[in-house]
């Protein structure tokens, strides 16, 4: 099994993160910057670049764009709160990252929203290869709009949004300063590797 293309689940299985202190975490950290950005930014991005050229109504890649996204949203808080296995619990880790991280939650200030959002939006696409009613997937404006009765989402804007969110939650691991966030980390890249 591979971490991601050529780290192989072995290879980190001999790094020594039992000391904060030790070199090992950079490397650890680094894999799953590589896991998480060639499995799910990078394929976005090329979507994305596909119809760069397109107008905003002729565009039709939103759904696979936000499928991506949604999965990596619900990675990156699985592994800020140390959660080895998501099953049953997508949906309040969808409302603790859309509220509370800096990026999105301007725009998801009440758990309502979070939830129709998880719902509409994450739920619909990778369940019913829908959205909910009365929901738009779109290209252009604000990262949700809310119109006639419609809830919208610019999926570029989620995608430059959650790579930010990426970014950020990459950056405070690598200053180590956060030993909790740490010890979330390893839960999760131990399970991930199937460490007992």
């Amino acid at each position: 099994m591979e971490i991601a293309k050529g780290i192989g689940y072995k290879d980190y299985l001999k790094l020594n993160l039992s000391d904060y202190e030790n070199d090992d975490w950079m490397i650890a950290i680094g894999y799953l910057e590589k896991r998480l950005t060639d499995r799910f930014i990078e394929p976005a991005d090329q979507l994305i670049k596909l119809e760069s050229d397109k107008n905003a109504i002729d565009k039709k890649y939103g759904f696979a764009v936000l499928a991506l996204d949604c999965l990596l949203l619900e990675t990156i808080q699985s592994f800020y709160e140390g959660i080895s296995n998501s099953s049953g619990k997508s949906k309040a880790l969808f409302i603790q990252f859309l509220q509370n991280r800096k990026n999105f939650k301007e725009y998801f200030k009440t758990e309502l929203d979070a939830v129709k959002f998880y719902k509409d939006f994450r739920c619909g696409i990778l369940h019913q290869g829908q959205t909910g009613r009365d929901t738009k997937v779109w290209s252009v404006g604000d990262l949700i709009l809310k119109n006639n009765g419609f809830v919208i989402v610019n999926r570029h804007l989620f995608h430059e949004k959650i790579k930010i969110e990426l970014e950020e939650y990459i950056k405070i691991l690598r200053t180590k300063s956060d030993t909790g966030l740490l010890d979330n980390f390893k839960i999760k890249m131990d399970f991930i590797c199937h460490k007992k």
